[in-house]
């Protein structure tokens, strides 16, 4: 009878062991879930950053485009003002 009190406080110390020692695993599955999210919520920013940097190259190489194609056709509005000119002073 001895015995079984004993071997009833060994069982209950093991599930104890168990339980802690399924806490410091719950533990360690949360911090490594956290860890791997930040890294994750951090890999999306940097990607979105990327994106956003992308996006302001592209629109500042087409307002760089726009600006040349204004220039053009100015020059060629005043081309065709110096031809009519010409005409008429010839006339």
């Amino acid at each position: 009878m001895f015995r079984n009190k004993k071997k009833d406080s060994d069982t209950s110390s093991i599930s104890t062991q168990q339980r802690h020692s399924g806490r410091k695993t719950s533990n360690f599955l949360v911090l490594y879930l956290k860890v791997n999210y930040l890294d994750i919520v951090t890999s999306d920013a940097s990607d979105l950053e990327q994106r956003v940097n992308a996006y302001r190259e592209q629109l500042k190489a087409k307002k760089a485009e726009l600006e040349r194609l204004k220039q053009r056709k100015n020059k060629e509005i005043l081309r065709r003002q110096e031809d009519e000119l010409k005409k008429q002073i010839e006339v």
